[in-house]
């Protein structure tokens, strides 16, 4: 593709005049070959990812430096904030790339859908792993530390970790990517990942939405159990008292 400069921005998009990509991209907004919609979308996501990088690293930072929130429900926040970090991170310095230039470099496209995948799928499994503690919090309070333990709370990190990484190769494997198509996630990944992808969203978020709606039905049975406690507590003191003033009856008829 060649530029108004007279340098050429080749198919992958990383030739320029200083040998830089930035060349590239000020050239092909210059042109208009990318929509100026992408542009602002692209200048959007750097600052507001940055934000996402400094919160979450203030969440880890805070986890694992202070003593009293090393709990397992804490942990699990720390390791959701590690996916989000990792997202934030693959937004600032890979996402903007692939909306800049209008055909990324192979490494830059399947980069971008890769680590996407890992850092989202991870994410979502640890807001999974976080509904599941709770739920056991509700509904097992006296049983929580005996269940969640910190080899259990080991396991579900490693689990949701595993299962993004296996999604994220999936995404590498068959790939269709050509260097004169867009970086698009239905036309560069294969068919079989996009199934297995849409499978998996559709599991997440049926488990999400299945366990919060359990746990808000738990939260409205134990918001019931105060206003019935007073009458059974008012029943148990009237027959205390009636067992108190016929005990020394019961007492008369034992030794008649």
């Amino acid at each position: 593709m060649a530029t108004s400069n007279g340098s050429l921005c080749n198919i992958s998009g990383s030739v320029s005049e200083n040998g830089s990509w930035i060349g590239c991209m000020e050239s092909d907004i210059e042109q208009g070959a990318v929509p100026a919609v992408q542009a602002w979308i692209a200048n959007l996501l750097i600052p507001v990812n940055m934000i996402s990088i400094l919160a979450n690293l203030l969440v880890i930072l805070a986890v694992t430096r202070t003593s009293h929130l090393q709990e397992p429900a804490h942990t699990l926040i720390a390791n959701l904030a590690v996916a989000d970090f990792l997202m934030g991170v693959q937004g600032t310095f890979v996402s903007p790339t692939t909306f800049l230039i209008e055909f990324p470099p192979k490494i830059i496209c399947l980069g971008h859908f890769s680590l996407g995948t890992l850092s989202g799928l991870a994410s979502t499994n640890s807001l999974i792993a976080i509904n599941v503690d709770r739920y056991i919090a509700i509904s097992r309070p006296l049983l929580y530390y005996q269940i969640v333990t910190p080899r259990v709370i080991l396991v579900m990190v490693v689990l949701a970790w595993s299962f993004a990484f296996f999604a994220s190769v999936m995404t590498l494997i068959g790939n269709r990517w050509q260097p004169d198509q867009p970086c698009m996630y239905d036309t560069v990944t294969s068919r079989t990942a996009i199934i297995c992808g849409s499978l998996v969203i559709g599991t997440c978020g049926v488990a999400i939405i299945s366990i919060y709606a359990y746990i808000m039905m738990i939260d409205k049975h134990h918001q019931r159990r105060p206003t019935t406690m007073p009458n059974v507590l008012a029943s148990f003191r009237c027959l205390a008292s009636s067992a108190e003033k016929d005990f020394p009856v019961a007492l008369l008829l034992l030794h008649l």
